[in-house]
């Protein structure tokens, strides 16, 4: 598992559309997704707004940025450039500045992970909330250090310019900080990872620890990320080539929950067979939609199932497994979008908001205000708001990373 596949950000096709229409419906997504995109760059910092406007106005960019928000743009440069929607120096234009504007925040210095919320017009980590005053203590999310990783492996292969400075800033990053191997008992074969830190006390739940002894003791999320068909498995794909994470703790996250899972919320009961993966016991479970068997992200949305997939080719790796759960991902999205729920669209995932776009490219042009996906789900969300169509097109490879 050391190697990662850097591929091309495909742009998605939103509405049911005629397929002669496909091509030139595709790139136009593509050229006005990265005109938004260039609109959240702050020209002083390179570093791109979390949101912005929908007329794109300077004015409208969000005051705070992610690391998820920044890598989303370099990648979404490299699959611009070699989509023909910039050019090759425009491309690198934008990830240099974007390097550069990396090069200059604070991060935390014993696992070499960046701070999740950061001002993009001057790039200092942030502690009120800008929106409405609030406190914030500084946080490391595990997965959005996960995706920002995956962009600066992705740019040292696509821009032989930029390689030392990505690779500078990616050697310090240790996702072993967030690997916990008791968190499914102190028998159990392999643990999972946190949802992130604090470095100084947080008012919300955590626990005190240090899983690398290096450093002080942090305060880490009460939670761990248990499920498999998640966006956090890209900081896990990581931290195993990385050689930070055992690779046994790919299989002590969940499929689905047990056959003999009695939760009140759950609308039907997985079906499978239990087996044994690097010495880890494994439920290699699934849930039928409408025909379909297939195992569902936690929130039933596109992304979360799919997107993983453009960094690392799992179907390729895995074609008895995600080989088979992908397609079903996208068949049912379709059977559900398009013929039982009749909306006309399919690829659904929970939007930021209405009307503005993320330095992720996500668009929220097509919106609902109702849960569109929830036959589909591992776990309800808590309101039923908004969804938004989100990437669902497939992948191109563009070369091995290892």
């Amino acid at each position: 598992m050391r190697r990662l596949l850097a591929v091309v950000l495909a742009i998605v096709l939103l509405p049911a559309a005629p397929a002669a229409a496909a091509p030139d419906a595709l790139r136009t997504y593509a050229k006005d997704t990265w005109r938004s995109m260039v609109a959240m760059v702050d020209p002083a910092t390179g570093l791109p707004a979390d949101n912005i406007g929908g007329d794109l106005a300077p004015g409208s960019r969000s005051a705070y940025t992610s690391p998820t928000n920044i890598g989303g743009l370099m990648w979404s440069a490299v699959a611009a450039r070699d989509i023909g929607v910039i050019s090759r120096r425009d491309a690198s234009k934008v990830v240099g500045a974007a390097l550069d504007g990396l090069s200059g925040l604070d991060r935390h210095d014993d696992s070499g992970m960046f701070y999740n919320w950061y001002d993009p017009r001057t790039g200092t980590v942030i502690t009120t909330w800008p929106e409405d005053g609030t406190p914030r203590t500084p946080f490391l999310s595990s997965v959005d250090n996960g995706w920002l990783a995956a962009a600066l492996v992705v740019v040292r292969n696509a821009f032989p310019e930029h390689r030392a400075l990505a690779s500078r800033l990616l050697t310090p990053m240790d996702f072993g900080f967030y690997y916990n191997p008791a968190a499914r008992g102190e028998d159990f074969p392999a643990g999972l990872i946190r949802g992130g830190f604090w470095d100084t006390p947080p008012t919300e739940c955590s626990v005190v620890d240090n899983y690398r002894d290096r450093g002080p003791d942090v305060w880490y999320t009460c939670n761990h990320y248990d499920i498999a068909v998640t966006e956090p498995r890209i900081a896990s794909y990581l931290g195993i080539a990385f050689g930070q994470i055992p690779p046994a703790h790919y299989f002590a996250t969940q499929r689905t929950f047990p056959a003999t899972c009695d939760w009140d919320w759950l609308e039907q009961q997985a079906v499978g067979f239990h087996t044994t993966h690097l010495g880890v016991p494994v439920f290699e479970g699934a849930y039928t939609y409408r025909g379909i068997q297939f195992v569902p992200s936690w929130g039933g949305d596109m992304f979360e199932a799919l997107m993983p997939d453009l960094f690392v080719p799992e179907a390729k790796w895995g074609p008895r497994s995600w080989g088979r759960n992908h397609p079903a991902t996208v068949a049912g999205q379709i059977e559900h979008g398009l013929r039982d729920a009749k909306y006309g669209y399919w690829g659904f995932s929970p939007p930021p908001t209405r009307s503005a776009g993320t330095a992720s490219g996500a668009s929220t042009r097509w919106a609902w205000t109702r849960a569109a996906i929830r036959p589909m789900w591992s776990r309800p969300t808590t309101t039923q708001g908004s969804v938004t169509a989100a990437p669902a097109a497939r992948n191109r490879p563009m070369g091995t990373v290892w």
